[in-house]
């Protein structure tokens, strides 16, 4: 939390004002769209998947580890 809080000082909608964003045509912005959405259903099946995956863990560390992923997907999510 410290790097990302960090990285947002003085940056209160959580990016520079001073940077101009590049003018996109529509098959670019269509593009990224479409990356995007491909990125968040892959994060959601990996939510998913992990979160199924804890209660078949065989041993207590291994619930740790699979709870810790599911963490870590939600946050990519």
């Amino acid at each position: 939390f410290e790097a990302v809080e960090g990285y947002l000082t003085d940056k209160p909608y959580g990016y520079d004002e001073a940077l101009v964003p590049d003018d996109l045509s529509d098959a670019r912005r269509d593009a990224i769209i479409t990356t995007l959405c491909n990125y968040c259903v892959g994060e959601e099946a990996a939510l998913e998947a992990s979160s199924g995956m804890v209660a078949l863990a065989p041993n207590h560390h291994s619930r740790i580890f699979l709870a810790t992923q599911v963490a870590d997907e939600a946050r990519h999510l």
